[in-house]
């Protein structure tokens, strides 16, 4: 599967970001191997770390789907470090660091 119809099929699998002050969600696949079964949630003190979790996520499931399941190693690593802050260059980010 292509980056681009893997982003836009793991996007549908995980929520954006709800709640508000310092409690927020996001729910998603319990098990990248099953995106069509169970859900769980994560729970966040700010908007920000929901939001960024929410993309790592979504760059998990796309990864998968890619069969790039190395890579998903990489993911919470380049979006802490280098400022990757969309599942699309959080991605690309750890595909480069997988690679490497």
């Amino acid at each position: 599967m292509k980056k681009t119809e893997a982003l836009r099929t793991a996007r549908q699998y995980v929520s954006k970001p709800c709640g508000s002050g310092t409690s927020w969600r996001v729910y998603g696949p319990y098990r990248l191997n099953q995106i069509d079964g169970p859900t769980t949630e994560s729970h966040f003190d700010g908007y920000r770390k929901a939001r960024l979790a929410a993309s790592v996520w979504v760059a998990d499931i796309a990864l998968y789907l890619m069969g790039e399941t190395e890579a998903i190693d990489w993911t919470w690593l380049v979006a802490e470090n280098d400022y990757a802050t969309t599942a699309a260059t959080i991605l690309t980010a750890a595909l480069a660091r997988s690679k490497s």
